[in-house]
C-alpha cells in the first residue's frame, strides 16, 4: 500500500496544489513482489472532504486505508479548501473543473489508473457530498457513480440569504464570494440539482447513492434534495439510519457507498 503526497502546478487554480493518493500497488500481507491479484490499471475513487478540512481528513478519521487495500481501489484526495467545489469565475479559482477534469487527467498520467468511465467514481461527505453531486453531474461522462454522505445542500438557504446555522464560522459574505449573486445560483453550474437534471436529461447522469443520519442537522436538506431529484425522474439509492454529522455515521456508510459504486458496473441503473 502506497500513500503519496503530490504537489504540482494546477492550471485551473493557477498555483501549486497538493493532493494525496492511496495506491494498493503491493500486497501488504505477503512479500510477493508481483502479487497476482493486482490489476494493471486501478479503479479509482475521487474522494472529497468536508468544510474546514483537507485532503488528509479521511486518512486520519476513517477506515479508508483498509477499504482501498481490500478492494484494490486507488483513491485520490484533493484539497478543495472551503470552495464547495464550484468554479469561482470572478477570482478564476475553478475548483469544480480542477476536480472533475484536470485532476482526473493529471492522476491518470501519473499513476496506473483506469481511464474507463465504469472504473471511475466520485464521492464525499458534507461539503464534499455537495461537491461530488455537482462535479459528478457536471462531468458526467467521466464518472460511473456518485455518492453523497450527509450532503451540505445549502443553495436554497443561500438564495434566500439566510445564514445556515450549522456553518456558524462562515458569513453570508463568505458564501457570496464563492457562489456569486445568490439570485443566480439556481439553474446554474453552481447548483447540483440543476447539473444533475441536466445530465439526466442527456441520459448520462452517473448512478447515484445518498445517505444521511436522521439526527444530522443537514437531514432535512438531504430529504429535500432527494425528493426533488426523484420528482425530476432521477433514480437513486437513498439510505437513512440513526446518526449525526460525524465519523461514527460516515465511517460505516463510506464503506457501504464504495461497495455500492463498485457494484453498479454490473447493473443497469
Amino acid at each position: 500500500m502506497a500513500v503519496m503526497n503530490v504537489t504540482y502546478m494546477s492550471y485551473c487554480l493557477k498555483r501549486y496544489v497538493d493532493f494525496k493518493v492511496i495506491l494498493p500497488i503491493e500486497d501488504t500481507k505477503s512479500f510477493d513482489k508481483n502479487p497476482s491479484d493486482k490489476p494493471n490499471k486501478f479503479k479509482t475513487l475521487y474522494l472529497l472532504h468536508g468544510f474546514a478540512n483537507n485532503a488528509g481528513d479521511y486518512l486520519y478519521s476513517s477506515r479508508i486505508f483498509k477499504i482501498a487495500r481490500d478492494l484494490n481501489l486507488a483513491i485520490v484526495f484533493p484539497s478543495g479548501e472551503n470552495s464547495f467545489y464550484v468554479d469561482q469565475e470572478d477570482t478564476e479559482m475553478l475548483y469544480g473543473s480542477y476536480v472533475g477534469k484536470e485532476l482526473v487527467e493529471v492522476t491518470r498520467k501519473m499513476f496506473p489508473l483506469s481511464s474507463k468511465r465504469e472504473d471511475t467514481f466520485i464521492g464525499g461527505i458534507s461539503m464534499g457530498g455537495f461537491g461530488s453531486l455537482l462535479v459528478g453531474s457536471r462531468f458526467a461522462e467521466t464518472f460511473d457513480s456518485i455518492f453523497c454522505l450527509s450532503g451540505g445542500f445549502i443553495t436554497e438557504d443561500l438564495v434566500k440569504e439566510e445564514h445556515p446555522d450549522y456553518l456558524a464560522q462562515a458569513t453570508p459574505a463568505f458564501f457570496k464570494n464563492i457562489f456569486g449573486d445568490f439570485d443566480t445560483i439556481k439553474n446554474s453550474e453552481k447548483d447540483p440539482l440543476f447539473t444533475s437534471i441536466n445530465a439526466h436529461n442527456k441520459g448520462i447522469l452517473p448512478a447515484l447513492y445518498m445517505a444521511c443520519g436522521k439526527e444530522d442537522y443537514v437531514y432535512d436538506n438531504n430529504v429535500n434534495m432527494v425528493n426533488k431529484l426523484r420528482d425530476s425522474g432521477i433514480n437513486l439509492c437513498w439510505e437513512v439510519a440513526s446518526g449525526k454529522h460525524d465519523w461514527v455515521f460516515w465511517d460505516v456508510y463510506l464503506e457501504k457507498a464504495i461497495h455500492w459504486c463498485l457494484a453498479q458496473k454490473d447493473k443497469q441503473i
